[in-house]
């Protein structure tokens, strides 16, 4: 979508391409429009704060100047130990501050044809820090004045500050000649600016670490929603590279106790490259971001008990009847073959499932750019490996192949937990109850136009093509040369 840019006082509409989702990109508009208004009111006040500290150091500055001369008549109105560096230093603070500040202003306020959210909000937090260094050091400098070299006579300096409030309460001094003295008549107002700008110099410290904080989230609220707009481009890119369809989609569930899972698993895994490349969306979610690391040509696997499909079906496995155990001998090795395998059948076989069924559920959940590879170990574990994976040991050595020790321990361990255990119960029934389930692998397969359709078994891919109206090659007999006539 296009976001309008939330700039204050800019007269031209600022646009810039997002592919975040509508809730997100109209969340940080709105915030992003009070955070600028937040940052501009407080640059404001800041600048506003800044030129005052200027005015209530500068005019008695310049009322030091104007009679710092007189001393030449015989009439010093100044200590021989007068030091004028803190004055400098908070002015010269207060004149960064306000530069600062009115670089900030000027760059929100002038109009742009292009948005610029995270260079100002950047622009914000370094005016921000800036500042506060800026007021700290006038602070620091006025309360900590360093050592400097006294006139003889003095053990410290006098300050524009300190001089001037040692004669704001002279009124009338009478000398021993009853000669009346009087303070000069700036003196007094001399002392209230210079505290004045003290105080306002020391509060600029809490609003410039507001600013600055405002500015971080600002730039952290940017930051976020360019990681959504980056992935949503990435979706996009991924779209169109892999001429993808909306609605072509293909549900596997497999259980590792069934051979002809395993089977499918093979075929598709060796075909995900060319479904992707026709549209097919084999995986719900697609690629790319760094907390989500998804493969585009990834099936979607999803693990369930077969055992418990069974029940919930009325099926009988083919090992329970005679003739289908019998003939499975043959089917088997014409399958091994044509898939291109070539192992015995396990002497612990068949297996009670639902320990590994339970682990690739929560792999699936937390590590699922792994799922293929758990998938695929514990299918060879248990097949060709001759390990019976109902065993938490042979179990542990299949996903050790794909995880560090600790996450094996992390994976076993949540395979026995009552919230995974509901998980897969849960999957089962439902592919079942809602998508007729007799047995695995079973296919849940939507085509272009949203119609879905559900597959058994490892040897309906021909029809499974059909239905998705792919390009593919049909089982032909080849007939060498010509019929004789």
């Amino acid at each position: 979508m296009e976001a309008v840019s939330s700039h204050p006082g800019s007269t031209a509409a600022s646009y810039t391409v997002s592919c975040a989702s509508d809730h997100e990109e109209s969340t940080f508009l709105k915030r992003n429009y009070h955070l600028r208004w937040a940052q501009l009111a407080l640059s404001v006040v800041c600048f506003g704060s800044a030129l005052a500290i200027i005015g209530c150091e500068a005019v008695p500055f310049q009322h030091y100047r104007s009679t710092s001369g007189y001393e030449e008549a015989g009439l010093a109105l100044w200590p021989l130990n007068f030091d004028l560096r803190p004055t400098i230093a908070i002015l010269s603070s207060g004149c960064v501050i306000a530069v600062l500040n009115l670089i900030y202003i000027v760059a929100v306020l002038v109009p742009s044809p292009r948005s610029h959210i995270r260079r100002l909000n950047i622009l914000a937090s370094g005016t921000a820090v800036a500042g506060l260094i800026a007021a700290a050091a006038g602070v620091g400098f006025a309360i900590y004045l360093p050592q400097s070299t006294y006139p003889s006579g003095f053990s410290h300096n006098e300050t524009l500050h300190s001089w001037t409030c040692k004669w704001k309460a002279m009124r009338n001094v009478t000398s021993s000649e009853n000669a009346s003295l009087h303070a000069p008549t700036h003196f007094e107002r001399d002392c209230r600016e210079t505290q004045a700008g003290f105080v306002l110099l020391a509060l600029l410290i809490g609003l410039e670490v507001v600013g600055g904080a405002v500015g971080v989230f600002g730039v952290w609220l940017e930051r976020s929603v360019s990681r959504q707009r980056s992935y949503g481009v990435q979706v996009e890119k991924w779209k169109r590279t892999t001429s993808y369809s909306m609605g072509k989609k293909i549900e596997c569930y497999l259980d590792c106790v069934s051979p002809y899972s395993f089977y499918a698993f093979t075929y598709l895994q060796q075909n995900a490259d060319a479904l992707a490349s026709l549209g097919v969306e084999i995986e719900y979610e697609p690629p790319l971001s760094r907390k989500k690391k998804h493969n585009l040509t990834w099936p979607r696997y999803i693990p369930v008990f077969l055992g418990g499909i069974n029940v919930g079906s009325g099926n009988k496995p083919p090992w329970t009847l005679p003739a289908k155990a019998a003939y499975s001998t043959y089917d088997g090795k014409r399958a091994q073959k044509y898939f291109g395998h070539d192992f015995e059948v396990p002497a612990f076989f068949p297996i009670l499932s639902l320990l590994p069924q339970r682990a690739l559920t929560y792999i699936k959940r937390q590590h699922a750019h792994k799922l293929i590879p758990a998938f695929r170990a514990c299918f060879e574990t248990m097949w060709n490996g001759q390990l019976d994976i109902s065993k938490p040991e042979n179990l542990a050595k299949a996903l050790g192949r794909i995880f560090s020790d600790a996450e094996v321990g992390e994976i076993l361990a949540a395979a026995t937990s009552p919230e995974i255990k509901k998980e897969l119960t849960a999957t089962t029934a439902r592919v079942v109850n809602e998508l007729g389930a007799f047995g695995c692998p079973w296919f849940w397969v939507t085509n272009g136009e949203g119609k879905s359709e559900p597959f058994f078994g490892s040897d309906r891919f021909h029809f499974m093509w059909d239905f998705l109206e792919l390009p593919h090659e049909d089982l032909r007999l080849r007939v060498e040369g010509k019929a004789k006539l």
